[in-house]
């Protein structure tokens, strides 16, 4: 039975009457949710019991039942209109709203597919079994006249939706293999390969992305190192190299499509190369690695003096920066590879104040400026480069700790002007051992080797007597000078 006959013999039966003093517009006026407000007391609606298996429901081509509506009473002339408000939680502070249709037997029902793209949108890409939250706006509709019954904050049923997601398009896996051949023929995925972990947190469907990091020697490039991608499953069976494996659909291209196997790539790239490939797009991209990065701003008149920020894995880089002002990252003294914010992205920098400590976050993934943020001057700087994540502290002061102070407070540094050199005298009346911490907190110290301190660094030992103390901050590696008075 069609919806709108359902709801005119329902209305029948049970001698619904039209809302007091409420004619009908003539002509009807236009489409307004927010319009009118009346309430409507029969109308209930009731959760859906068990789990929906979208891909079950899918292959019945049917749509996902959601709910179930009761009737007793309802305005004359109108159908009723349901609206699925979604949420990852029972705060609905995000939301996507999907249409229903209602049934002849009264339940609500949305199609598959546009609730899979929600849960995508909302939650997760990952098939693995979820719960969402669910609640639904309702409307008298009579033509183009559209009532919301009730206020904008009235929702009827509050439920959890119990939900096993469609399969998605594409299956991942843990790890894939970058798999290499001197000629392009012979493959041993016993020996020739190179394991490709999965970079970020979270779902490998919420973030596909695998990489690796390989010092690559002029032997064996040779004339050119024939590659594929593969995933575990492929590689782990040994044998031949078969099934869903990947190569570049340009075989020179350091960047573009990944196609089911071919002859492979060529890599003629030597020294540290650093691969990344997106195995859902079916994408990848390969550079020289970086072995550290400028930040030219308006701190240093937007030059490039030396480099800041430094890695051991060639993807976590960190370093002490003046900032003030905006600034950009770049990996070489020169504009042709500088990168920094998308201006007006929820990804964009954002500050905030915790525990006392100026903490900005954010994506360096366009052209923009980047806000160095508030107070100016010395920033603790952290950069992801795969997922290009970006994290700034403001350094508010600089100080010395250790058993000459009992372990306590900060025996603090007086900066130079660009904050690169910091000093302090300071008497020790016993050999001690000490260390350089930032924001009185050892969230962000420095130890170990006078000559090249290391973030989180052993102590640091020193005899008894009156010294002068400089740390020096000024690239790396960083250093403290300690001078007997």
């Amino acid at each position: 039975m069609k919806k709108a006959a359902f709801f005119s013999l329902l209305a029948l039966c049970l001698g619904f009457a039209s809302c007091d003093n409420y004619e009908e517009p003539n002509p009807p006026a236009q489409s307004n949710p927010q319009e009118t407000i009346f309430e409507v007391d029969g109308l209930t609606v009731e959760p859906h019991e068990g789990i929906l298996d979208l891909d079950a429901i899918n292959i019945q081509g049917a749509d996902v039942p959601v709910a179930t509506v009761k009737l007793s009473d309802f305005p004359k002339g109108y159908q009723l209109q349901l609206d699925m408000e979604v949420s990852a939680d029972d705060t609905f502070e995000k939301t996507e709203v999907m249409s229903t249709d209602i049934t002849s037997d009264s339940t609500v029902t949305v199609n598959p597919d546009a609730l899979q793209a929600v849960l995508n949108s909302l939650i997760t890409k990952d098939p693995a079994p979820l719960k969402a939250m669910a609640r639904f706006a309702a409307y008298a509709v009579n033509g183009k006249t559209k009532v919301r019954l009730g206020d904008s904050e009235k929702f009827y049923c509050t439920e959890v939706l119990d939900l096993i997601p469609l399969t998605p398009s594409v299956i991942l896996e843990e790890y894939y293999y970058f798999v290499y051949s001197k000629d392009g023929q012979n493959w041993d995925t016993a020996k020739d390969t190179i394991r490709m972990s999965h970079i970020g947190d979270g779902s490998l469907y919420d973030n596909p992305k695998y990489s690796f990091t390989y010092d690559f020697s002029t032997e064996m490039i040779g004339d050119g190192l024939y590659w594929k991608i593969a995933p575990a499953s492929v590689v782990l069976k040994g044998g031949s190299l078969s099934g869903e494996v990947f190569g570049p659909e340009d075989a020179v291209a350091q960047d573009g499509k990944l196609v089911k196997s071919n002859n492979g790539g060529v890599l003629t790239m030597e020294g540290v190369v650093m691969m990344t490939a997106n195995m859902f797009d079916r994408t990848f991209e390969y550079i020289q690695a970086i072995a550290s990065f400028y930040t030219p701003g308006d701190a240093n008149g937007w030059s490039f003096p030396y480099p800041v920020l430094f890695s051991d894995d060639f993807v976590h880089y960190s370093g002490f920066v003046y900032l003030k002002g905006g600034f950009k990252f770049s990996p070489q003294p020169s504009w042709e590879r500088d990168f920094g914010q998308v201006n007006n992205s929820p990804e964009a920098m954002a500050f905030r104040e915790d525990g006392g400590q100026f903490i900005g976050e954010g994506v360096a993934n366009g052209g923009d400026n980047i806000p160095a943020g508030d107070p100016d001057g010395l920033k603790y700087v952290t950069l992801n480069y795969l997922t290009r994540a970006v994290k700034i502290v403001a350094i508010q002061s600089v100080g010395m700790i250790g058993g000459f102070n009992d372990w306590g407070g900060q025996h603090n540094m007086d900066p130079n002007e660009d904050f690169t050199e910091w000093t302090t005298e300071v008497t020790f009346d016993n050999d001690t051992e000490w260390k350089i911490r930032m924001n009185d907190d050892w969230g962000i110290n420095l130890g170990g080797d006078v000559q090249n301190l290391t973030e989180g660094g052993d102590n640091i030992k020193t005899s008894k007597g009156t010294y002068n103390v400089k740390l020096i901050l000024k690239g790396q590696p960083y250093a403290v000078e300690v001078t007997a008075k």
